[in-house]
């Protein structure tokens, strides 16, 4: 099981693997006064499967996404965590399901 954290600006702040019983984990996050999203992620329709030279990426973003798809195929995680964070930095959030990325755009800070 996956848990992923977004914030304010419909960032990604936070994703780990979890083994705990599903229904304290949420009893514990909204006893801390946080949001629980029982259906997944509220903005997983907007994502799009990246392709180079997509439409609506910030500079940069395109360059990236091709590392990170050299890194998806060689299972690289270190590069990918690096440069999923990098790719946060230009507001983007990354996404991979069989071996491809998908992404969305968060807030502008």
């Amino acid at each position: 099981k996956r848990l992923v954290v977004l914030g304010h600006r419909r960032q990604e702040l936070a994703q780990v693997e979890f083994d705990l019983d599903r229904e304290k984990l949420v009893a514990a996050l909204r006893r801390q006064g946080y949001a629980w999203q029982a259906g997944g992620d509220p903005y997983g329709g907007e994502f799009k499967r990246w392709v180079p030279g997509a439409d609506g990426l910030p500079r940069g973003a395109d360059a990236l996404l091709k590392a990170r798809e050299r890194a998806l195929e060689k299972s690289n995680e270190g590069d990918l965590r690096e440069l999923r964070e990098e790719l946060a930095g230009l507001d983007v959030v990354v996404r991979d399901r069989d071996k491809k990325q998908y992404w969305r755009l968060s807030d502008p800070a």
